[in-house]
């Protein structure tokens, strides 16, 4: 496959990754809202450890960076969140 290709290959994977990235916030919003209300933390150490422990387990050599990623999204989140 040529470089061109590959190139519009990965353009069309960040468009999904940005459409699902602003879903997850979208709901990460919605999540906040409710934990306000209820008066509950913005962080669960558990949940997030529980969600960490599947994506490594299904990452294979890339689990380092997934990892990371994951992390960040979390963090992300959370910010979010605390906006609210």
């Amino acid at each position: 496959m040529e470089l061109t290709e590959l190139r519009r290959e990965i353009d069309k994977l960040d468009d999904t990754l940005l459409d699902a990235f602003l879903k997850r916030m979208e709901l990460a919003k919605a999540i906040g809202e409710y934990k306000a209300e209820n008066k509950l933390p913005v962080m669960s150490k558990t949940r997030e450890r529980e969600i960490l422990d599947g994506v490594m387990a299904r990452s294979g050599d890339l689990a380092l960076y997934s990892h990371r990623l994951y992390t960040t999204l979390f963090e992300l989140s959370r910010s979010y969140q605390e906006s609210i």
